[in-house]
């Protein structure tokens, strides 16, 4: 039943079912077998008790589920969304740019249909375009919908004075139309239609290609007239909107962000979607500032319900990092809730700040102490009313730990400094870190060398834009930048003796990374420090099907860092003569190739043949080998290419699978037909480039796939394991933020053709081409299809990606990369302790690789200390920026665990003194606890 067609029962109904909710998964779990996990969209019990006091909170106020990373708060998100829903209520969801995919799962699972991800302006208008005759339902308007889920970027429209006219035809259209409504006759020169052009004589072949504008107008008028569900606010809004602006101030087109029509236009937007409820904002600590997308859209577009019978809109925000840098973003934060922080409320977050400073300073101080429990306890009474907060010493794994192993419960995760020592280091690295140190210390304003001088020292230990620093026109010593020749101190009589200074380090630099290969990226000691860290994990020999996520924030040395493992990995796969999807090698690989050999020539593997294990390497030797390799793989692929339609279409029939998915099968299989079997060429497996047929090399794709999928024991497994791999790789490679099927009724033949033809197209360009696999590196231009196709390889522990090297903006919040790793290096650490925590929440999640990996009751249990952890590892380049970094990221995050996680003083700052250990613990047992209580009233 659409929204428009009910009325909210308001909040005093919500608070019901959702007691009713937390209830029947209560009584849903006592009917479970004893040690059986519930699965699915099941609430766990502290799941259920925020349920409950989101339950008594919303008939008077929004809330902010803090929880952290991976403790399920989008769960908490969808039970609340479909109580206010099943109440007759609207709600909207606002999600980070390419979450509507797994935002779109979570909600089927809780059994909440929605609509694709609101991302543009265009797919906005696309509601209200002519409808074709045979699909009428395609002019269903958003405003209709229950629940709308909205990028947080919907809002960043480009306008300016040349912007196409059905960008901002909108406002003037609902503007004339109102008015008419209001006043019985449109403006002035309005039949003209001259806010639909854009220049001279464009107006008529405008209003032929696209009456959107027009008719979602229309559509807005009759939204408002008496007897429309929120009615009565939106004539507020467009009596607001003809009697606070002229016509001839609408046609003046300026709908720039600080425009004065701006915020009009949003608000004409925001009329189209509706009036909500609810409103939901996922990751709600991002884009802090007034003028951000976010705000934008909380502001002016998403309109919420006034106060009335119903209560007025509430607001549910999450996050699991509501501060990062300081406790002055608790402001910020609430006011997201659109909850105003009075005087004495940041008084008391103030006062708590500095009661935390001075008790983790003097914690002998029982005048600090008891400071400090006044503190926390009046923080605590100022912020509950708002706030859920649950740790994972609530959750059943930790607990698990801390009571088998009888170790604190922080200490399920280890954090370990992958630390490069300066002293350990060849020579002409010593020297360069020394010369760029000596750099750093000089007036670049004074010298005449690059202002990029002084960057050397930020960024010589992560080897960010140190090649381009090194290619600056310096002069080497030996000339007149030499010191020992006794240049002039006098300015006017030359360059300054900072100028001086700065060429001959910089010679001494230039002369120590002149080593070729010996001084390249891919030898950088942090690099090749992260390189051996992270081969323990996923080359020990007998070690399970472990990945390593790493995480940094320089494309370049990211770069390196993935050409270098799979330079690594591909020689000692042609020594012991183990596949490789490659049969050539480009320059920038064959560079990796050679300082790989140089790293490990003379140790196992590569001592298995003779020809790698040598000093010399010849190209043509390792691609002829890469060739002999790949036929052997290709002949495996043969055998199997015959069976692959029977397989997975045998595998669907057993399966559960939608309706959409069994129509792209269909399609697909159609496609192909017996010239699969019959004209199978291998160059069709090149992708870009071949003059095979398409389908063809579609099916190539797929095949490939399912293979990296399901790992070498692919061809002994089941039906239903090939099924599940093309209903996964389908799902994935779809753009699921565009399309949102719900898996009921039938799948449009055409629609399912269109589907697929996309489909293929991204399969083939992600599988159909020979890439290494073993190491992937996702960035911010990696399209969202890669990206999930990407994240679903990583979460099979067979697949053959076995390190993802992502950027950190782009890998850091809402993706589920836990299956089948427990292990993050932080290859450049962040300064924001917020950030590392979005970043092992990644890894650190229910239903984890690391949950999976303990000891169950009746097994041998090991010693505490060999219990398996989550692992977060950071590379710190000793005497160098670094290493400042690390310090401060350190303390920064013992202020937010304070705040947050109940640990004001960490472990690591006990003794062997039992009065001062005695004096941690009081102090942390003091620390301000927000975990719901739960009950029912």
């Amino acid at each position: 039943m659409s929204g428009k067609q009910r009325s909210f029962a308001g909040w005093t109904a919500v608070r019901q079912r959702l007691q009713e909710a937390a209830r029947a998964e209560r009584d849903a779990q006592a009917r479970q077998q004893p040690g059986v996990r519930a699965t699915g969209s099941a609430l766990n019990e502290g799941q259920c008790r925020a349920v409950e006091d989101i339950a008594r909170a919303l008939p008077d106020s929004g809330m902010l589920i803090a929880d952290e990373v991976g403790m399920g708060k989008t769960r908490i998100a969808v039970t609340v969304a479909r109580a206010v829903i099943e109440s007759g209520g609207r709600v909207a969801v606002l999600v980070p740019p390419g979450l509507g995919y797994q935002w779109g799962a979570e909600l089927r699972a809780g059994g909440v249909e929605c609509k694709s991800l609101l991302r543009s302006l265009k797919q906005f208008l696309d509601a209200w375009k002519e409808p074709e005759k045979d699909k009428p339902e395609e002019a269903r308007c958003w405003r209709e919908e229950d629940i709308l889920l909205i990028s947080h970027a919907f809002t960043n429209w480009r306008l300016g004075s040349k912007t196409d006219a059905w960008r901002i035809g909108l406002l003037p259209e609902l503007y004339a139309q109102w008015r008419k409504v209001r006043y019985g006759r449109s403006p002035n020169g309005y039949k003209a239609d001259t806010h639909l052009r854009t220049q001279a004589g464009e107006g008529r072949q405008r209003r032929r290609e696209d009456r959107r504008c027009r008719n979602a107008a229309a559509d807005i008028v009759v939204a408002a007239n008496p007897g429309g569900k929120g009615a009565a606010q939106m004539r507020q809004t467009l009596d607001a909107l003809i009697e606070g602006s002229a016509w001839s101030d609408i046609l003046e087109r300026d709908y720039s962000q600080s425009g004065d029509l701006r915020a009009w236009l949003e608000q004409s937007v925001g009329l189209g979607l509706g009036i909500f409820d609810l409103v939901v904002v996922d990751e709600a600590h991002k884009s802090r500032g007034d003028e951000s997308g976010l705000q934008r859209l909380l502001d002016t577009v998403v309109q919420g319900r006034q106060p009335g019978s119903g209560g007025g809109v509430r607001r549910l925000c999450m996050t699991a990092t509501p501060i990062e840098l300081s406790a002055s973003d608790w402001e910020t934060t609430l006011k997201r809730l659109q909850v105003t922080m009075d005087a004495d409320v940041s008084r008391k977050i103030g006062v708590f700040e500095k009661a935390t400073a001075d008790v983790r300073a003097r914690p002998s101080d029982a005048a600090a102490r008891e400071a400090f429990a006044r503190a926390s306890a009046d923080f605590h009474q100022a912020l509950h009313p708002w706030l859920i907060h649950r740790d994972k010493r609530e959750t059943e794994s930790v607990r698990y730990f801390q009571r088998r192993t009888g170790l604190p419960f922080h200490d399920y995760r280890s954090f370990e400094a992958i630390a490069v020592e300066v002293t350990n280091l060849p020579v002409h690295w010593r020297q360069a870190i020394c010369a760029a140190e000596s750099l750093s210390l000089l007036d670049t304003r004074r010298a005449d060398s690059s202002s990029q001088v002084g960057r050397l020292r930020l960024t010589i230990g992560n080897g960010h834009g140190l090649n381009a620093i090194l290619d600056m026109h310096t002069e080497p010593p030996g000339e007149e930048g030499d010191l020992s020749h006794g240049a002039s101190a006098e300015p006017s009589a030359g360059p300054s003796p900072d100028a001086l200074r700065a060429r001959h380090w910089m010679g001494v630099l230039r002369q120590a990374l002149s080593g070729g290969h010996a001084a390249s990226l891919h030898n950088h000691p942090a690099l090749l420090a992260a390189v051996e860290a992270i081969e323990s994990v996923v080359e020990s020999p007998g070690g399970r099907n472990e990945k390593v996520l790493v995480f940094g924030r320089f494309t370049a040395p990211m770069n390196a860092l993935v050409e270098l493992l799979n330079a690594r990995r591909m020689l000692r796969n042609l020594a012991l003569a183990r596949p490789w999807p490659k049969t050539t090698l480009s320059n920038e690989e064959w560079a990796a190739t050679e300082v790989a050999h140089a790293q490990l020539r003379g140790r196992e593997p590569l001592n298995a043949a003779a020809w790698l294990s040598g000093k010399l390497l010849e190209r043509s030797h390792i691609e002829q080998a890469l060739k002999e390799h790949y036929d052997s793989w290709t002949s495996q692929k043969d055998r199997l290419r015959k069976y692959l339609l029977r397989r997975i279409g045998s595998g669907l029939a057993e399966s559960t699978a939608s309706a959409r998915v069994l129509g792209l099968f269909e399609v697909f299989a159609a496609s192909v037909g017996s010239r699969f079997d019959e004209n199978w060429d291998e160059n069709r497996d090149e992708g870009a480039g071949s003059t095979g047929d398409e389908s063809l090399k579609s099916a190539a794709a797929v095949l490939n796939a399912i293979l990296e999928t399901l790992g070498p024991d692919a061809e002994t497994l089941g039906d239903r394991a090939w099924a599940d791999a093309f209903v996964e790789l389908v799902e994935a490679g779809g753009d699921r933020d565009d399309e949102n099927p719900t898996g009921e009724g039938a799948f449009d033949p055409e629609d399912a053709r269109h589907a697929w033809l996309e489909i293929a197209a991204r399969l083939r360009d992600e599988f159909g081409g020979r890439r290494a696999t073993f190491a992937r590196l996702m960035v911010g231009n990696t399209p969202h299809p890669t990206r999930r196709l990407l994240q679903q390889a990583f979460n099979r522990g067979a697949s053959d990606l076995r390190v993802l090297v992502t950027q950190s903006m782009v890998g850091r919040e809402g993706l589920n990369l836990h299956r089948a790793c427990r292990t993050v290096v932080l290859l450049h650490p962040e300064w924001n302790p917020g950030v590392v925590e979005q970043q092992i929440g990644r890894v650190d999640r229910l239903g984890s690789l690391w949950e999976q990996m303990l000891p169950t009751e009746d097994a041998p249990h090991p010693p505490a200390g060999e219990w398996p952890r989550i692992r977060v590892l950071s590379v710190v380049f000793k005497g160098t920026y670094d290493e400042e970094n690390w310090r401060v990221l350190q303390g920064r995050w013992d202020d937010l665990r304070a705040q947050l996680h109940g640990i004001v003083i960490p472990e690591s700052a006990r003794t062997q003194d039992p009065m001062l250990d005695g004096y941690i613990d009081e102090i942390n047992a003091a620390a301000p606890n927000f975990s719901p209580v739960g009950g029912s009233n």
